[in-house]
């Protein structure tokens, strides 16, 4: 594993909204998105995968796949209802268009949910098999911000997500 990929703390801390070493694609559906993880997978199989961000491959990959998986548990936590109004009127640049990186949730530890660290093999079969029900079935609950998705949009957004994340894994 190249010495780049270790979690930092928050004295050495990457500003992932300044990385310019990124991969950069777009998956146009969950079998784009899977057919990437083997790709990654097998980086890591050969030790050659690095990452140029602030967390390790486990920790990108839980953290999607816990993402993945609130369509289907909810998010536990809720967005202040102002900051609900502003993000909803930006929902279809959320879903088209490229996340915004460096985001932090406010009152939230580490910014975000599912940043534990993991190990690989583990966080890379929950997200495998999380897409895979995504695949299958429409989110039966309903999205902190934006209320109902559609399955198609769920997906999407899912699909935006993996881009920004994945962007900061890189394959040799």
């Amino acid at each position: 594993m190249s010495a780049t990929t270790s979690a930092s703390t928050p004295s050495t801390a990457v500003n992932t909204k300044h990385v310019t070493d990124r991969r950069a694609f777009r998956f146009n559906s969950i079998d784009d998105l899977l057919a990437d993880l083997d790709q990654i997978e097998a980086s890591y199989r050969a030790a050659t995968l690095r990452t140029t961000g602030n967390w390790t491959p486990g920790q990108i990959l839980g953290h999607l796949a816990t993402w993945c998986e609130f369509n289907f548990t909810g998010v536990p936590i809720s967005p202040p209802w102002l900051l609900k109004i502003i993000l909803k009127l930006m929902k279809n640049r959320f879903i088209r268009g490229p996340m915004p990186r460096g985001v932090l949730i406010p009152k939230v530890q580490n910014g975000t949910l599912g940043t534990a660290p993991r190990e690989f093999h583990e966080a890379l079969a929950a997200y495998r098999a999380t897409l895979l029900h995504l695949k299958r079935e429409a989110p039966t609950k309903l999205h902190p911000i934006f209320g109902q998705l559609t399955h198609d949009d769920a997906i999407k957004m899912q699909l935006r997500h993996a881009e920004l994340h994945l962007g900061y894994m890189h394959l040799r």
